[in-house]
């Protein structure tokens, strides 16, 4: 039975590592070698949908155990380096042992993925995706105007080229009302290849804030809320599907999480996931829907 940690309390930093910790060792095999902390940084500013410096943190503090040969805090989204300014990441780098890296500059491989016509789009996918032994995904869970929700999983659009991550979507202007329907499909059916391309082998959900419900395009532009809890494990189907649950949606509504059961990558089955920590009861917090809701449960036809 996998493991996921859970733990809510009023401090980001203490629940993230605490959660890593709750995790116990399925987690401690994973790391080795060279490691890569995926940081989800898409929004201007330091917007609480980013991933915040506290919780990064709490990462890397709980890998000062470990004895790596590298470890990195990566992203591609938009420019990283400037957004990695804007949410106060390098004022780690003081008390942690890391480099910051631009995926972009790793070099592009070519992934085939498919438009909302269902023809091959091309998208060019950073190198770093075969260059490390463990991924660590860091995120924030919240709504989404196309995917229902963001989760671990639906952070590796990040692997893909900064001004060409659009390409998941399937269309440049996606998510409008005239081509919702579609690039709801397409979504899912993108993300399903990418997974199977590059996926996390630890996933951190730091949902101390979250974003419900709200305007569209996007999953930035939605209400605050604060469920206040952290959830990390070995197996990000299972933390994907702890999180969605913790925030009152149901994981057999989210395309690509279901895909991820189906393609075997991890475990979907709430009774089959052992949770320790913070009970699933005590932490849950129901999000509203993203607009349109009706409309995105539709990735089934």
């Amino acid at each position: 039975m996998t493991q996921v940690g859970l733990y809510k309390g009023d401090d980001r930093f203490t629940n993230v590592l605490r959660a890593l910790e709750l995790a116990g060792e399925e987690v401690e095999r994973k790391i080795h070698g060279k490691v890569l902390v995926k940081v989800n940084t898409v929004v201007e500013g330091n917007s609480l949908a980013n991933t915040q410096s506290e919780a990064l943190r709490a990462v890397l503090e709980y890998l000062k155990r470990f004895k790596l040969e590298k470890l990195w805090v990566g992203e591609a989204s938009s420019s990283p380096m400037d957004l990695f300014c804007q949410g106060d990441f390098f004022r780690l780098q003081g008390d942690y042992n890391f480099e910051f890296l631009d995926f972009n500059t790793t070099g592009f491989d070519e992934l085939e993925l498919r438009s909302i016509e269902g023809q091959p789009l091309i998208a060019p996918i950073c190198k770093i995706y075969r260059m490390f032994d463990c991924l660590i995904s860091l995120s924030v869970p919240k709504a989404h105007s196309d995917a229902i929700m963001t989760l671990s999983g639906k952070n590796m659009m990040g692997f893909l080229k900064g001004d060409e991550i659009w390409k998941i979507h399937g269309v440049q202007e996606f998510g409008r009302d005239d081509n919702l329907h579609e690039c709801t499909l397409t979504i899912h059916r993108n993300l399903r290849r990418l997974l199977a391309v590059v996926r996390p082998d630890v996933a951190v959900l730091d949902a101390f804030h979250s974003f419900e419900a709200g305007t569209v395009p996007q999953c930035a532009k939605g209400d605050l809320v604060e469920p206040r809890f952290a959830l990390a494990g070995a197996d990000f189907v299972a933390v994907d599907t702890v999180a969605t649950t913790a925030l009152g949606h149901k994981p057999a509504d989210i395309g690509y999480l279901v895909y991820c059961v189906e393609d075997g990558y991890g475990e979907g089955d709430l009774a089959k996931i052992q949770i320790a920590g913070t009970s699933l009861a005590e932490a849950r917090f129901p999000i509203k829907n993203a607009p349109r809701i009706e409309r995105l449960l539709q990735w089934r036809a």
